[in-house]
């Protein structure tokens, strides 16, 4: 085993990393919410990204210690550092074991409130895990991960078969499928005009490329259709910006049930809201979809101006900016009002702060990377609703980030497991 240090991990290596017994991985590139970093915690290996020139300041067969909860990376370290560090790993491995007993327990706050929550699923590995700790639904499945689509895409019975596969080995509970969420940091050789794109963040990506390329979205929903008839799916569409585009995307959805002989209301659609464009008219798509899903990691890049694959840039990156709390209620009272599911599925989900603030302002399911379900359960059965409010009317009180970031270490002092 060893530990893997590169420019960058594309979701193409981590298809084939997945199948690898690393220890760790080290990048170049990328911020916490980077692919990199979402395939890492996926993949359940320790990794610090955005180390500049790695690649130059470490050499092959060099001894170095990573550790990815403080984002260090040491090399050569002394025989100190070395024991201080084993034995934080001892602590780190005892806390692992007592959460796991909370596997059974459903996650609840201390007055009881049950909290919803769900796994996303990146690899099909993951299943077990899922299993192994009960999660009640996927909340999420990047389906641009579960295929090598390095130069093409899979065909419909290919997908369909994987779907169903899904389903059947969580026993059916309910699974959200979001359809390609290609572009931006997720390059294909399939479409020649995403190569050579100076900004891929802002070009054509996710339902952009769907939508250009109606082929392969048309294949992807009779898939997800067909699949849809050997349990509950929910199918989901990534970085809605225009009311249009949820328009075209249903109208291709309804041509293909059609054409498939599938009973109406077999299947809920609903989108992402990941840019600060679908926050302010959240209501618009409201009327329009079943449900909607907090995309964290693009919401804040767009609405912070901040690249989320620049290390240089990472410590603008900053969730509890005021304007991001401010649409985050947006979103979550307006979906409550009007009685529509709402999740949130970015790397946010599984922040127990984050947690608190949206538990004050209303009903909503995380859905996050497996691996986080234990520690959430832990937390939050420390608070209850009231604390809950009371934190997030204080988060909506301040003004400045620095402001929030002092309040966010105080909880984080406060409430966070320490071992």
């Amino acid at each position: 085993p060893v530990i893997v240090v590169c420019h960058d991990i594309s979701p193409a290596d981590s298809f084939h990393l997945a199948e690898a017994k690393l220890l760790g991985i080290v990048t170049e590139l990328g911020g916490t919410t980077s692919h990199s970093s979402i395939l890492a915690r996926a993949m359940n290996i320790p990794a610090v990204v955005g180390i500049q020139n790695a690649t130059m300041r470490i050499s092959d067969d060099q001894q170095i210690i990573l550790d990815g909860n403080l984002g260090e990376v040491i090399a050569e370290p002394d025989d100190e550092t070395i024991k201080s560090k084993l034995d934080k790993k001892d602590r780190y491995n005892f806390y692992k074991s007592e959460l796991s007993k909370l596997a059974d327990h459903d996650c609840v706050l201390s007055d009881g409130k049950p909290v919803d929550i769900a796994a996303n699923l990146d690899f099909i590995t993951e299943l077990e895990l899922i299993n192994k700790l009960k999660i009640p639904a996927i909340g999420l499945i990047r389906t641009e991960f579960l295929f090598l689509i390095e130069e093409s895409f899979p065909d419909e019975d290919e997908q369909f078969q994987l779907y169903t596969k899904i389903l059947k080995e969580i026993n059916n509970k309910p699974i959200t499928i979001r359809t390609w969420d290609v572009g931006g940091d997720k390059p294909t050789f399939a479409f020649p005009e995403l190569a050579d794109e100076i900004n891929p963040a802002l070009g054509l990506r996710a339902i952009r490329v769907c939508l250009k390329h109606q082929d392969i979205f048309r294949t992807q929903v009779k898939a997800i259709l067909r699949a849809s008839k050997r349990g509950t799916i929910r199918l989901m569409l990534p970085m809605i910006t225009r009311i249009d585009e949820v328009i075209k995307a249903k109208k291709i959805i309804e041509e293909e049930r059609i054409g498939l002989k599938i009973k109406p209301g077999s299947i809920e659609v609903g989108c992402m809201i990941e840019t600060p464009a679908s926050a302010f008219i959240i209501e618009d798509f409201l009327d329009l979809i079943d449900f909607i899903s907090i995309g964290s990691n693009d919401l804040i890049q767009y609405a912070l101006a901040v690249d989320r694959l620049n290390e240089h840039v990472a410590d603008l990156f900053a969730p509890f900016h005021p304007a991001i709390l401010k649409m985050l209620e947006k979103i979550v009272v307006s979906a409550n009002r009007m009685n529509k599911s709402v999740s949130i599925c970015g790397e946010l989900a599984a922040d127990p702060i984050m947690q608190m603030f949206l538990l004050g302002i209303g009903d909503i399911t995380f859905s996050m990377s497996p691996n986080h379900v234990l520690q959430t359960k832990s937390i939050l059965k420390k608070v209850d609703r009231a604390v809950c409010k009371k934190i997030a009317f204080k988060f909506m009180t301040k003004h400045s980030y620095e402001e929030n970031n002092q309040y966010v270490q105080q909880l984080r002092e406060q409430y966070m497991d320490l071992y």
